[in-house]
């Protein structure tokens, strides 16, 4: 029994001696792309139903990381049963062209430096003002899981060594209204709240 642990023990030991090397080498590799690049994400700040008003949404977009970034963005605010879902069913089928915006003149691109946010990027919605039976109804909807209220799109970016064109995975984001007030992140089909377009 001994010498089976013994064994074992050996064999574990020239196995991470093997692995610890490539892991190593990927983790440098990850941080040193991170410390010369861009890294551009959502911050979910609040989304807002009130009588007399349209739906918005604070949305700010944060440069992670350690450069400027070249930033664009397209939003959009929906209040309706399945939404969610319809949005991660197109955005599965579509992933490539889902929420795209050209790079055109008349589209609104700054450029975000390291660490700092911008909050003014507009915000598609159908701009309807709720009565009091609308929000009573989308309210009510949200207490019952029956209605969406949720803020999804893309982000585009780019920064020096960084094409735009390569920044098309990781880039759409869902947020959703909680029952009592707050966001989450929109879950996967399993529940997950990370990469919940599969």
């Amino acid at each position: 029994m001994l010498k089976w642990l013994t064994f074992l023990v050996t064999v574990g030991a020239f196995v991470a001696a093997a692995v610890y090397p490539y892991i190593a080498k990927e983790q440098v590799v990850a941080y040193t792309l991170k410390e010369n690049r861009a890294w551009v994400w959502v911050k979910m700040g609040s989304i807002d139903v009130e009588v007399g008003k349209p739906i918005t949404a604070k949305v700010e977009v944060f440069n992670y990381g350690k450069v400027p970034a070249l930033v664009r963005a397209r939003m959009r605010i929906e209040a309706a049963p399945g939404a969610i879902e319809r949005f991660r069913k197109e955005a599965n089928e579509n992933s490539k062209t889902v929420m795209l915006i050209d790079d055109a003149k008349g589209f609104l691109k700054i450029v975000l430096p390291a660490d700092q946010a911008y909050g003014d990027f507009p915000v598609e919605s159908s701009q309807q003002i709720l009565t009091r039976q609308d929000y009573d109804r989308i309210m009510n909807g949200v207490a019952s899981n029956t209605i969406d209220v949720a803020v999804y799109g893309r982000i585009f970016y780019s920064s020096p060594g960084m094409p735009e064109k390569k920044q098309e995975s990781n880039d759409i984001f869902c947020f959703y209204l909680l029952k009592n007030g707050t966001t989450s992140t929109c879950t996967n089909e399993d529940g997950a709240y990370t990469n919940w377009i599969n």
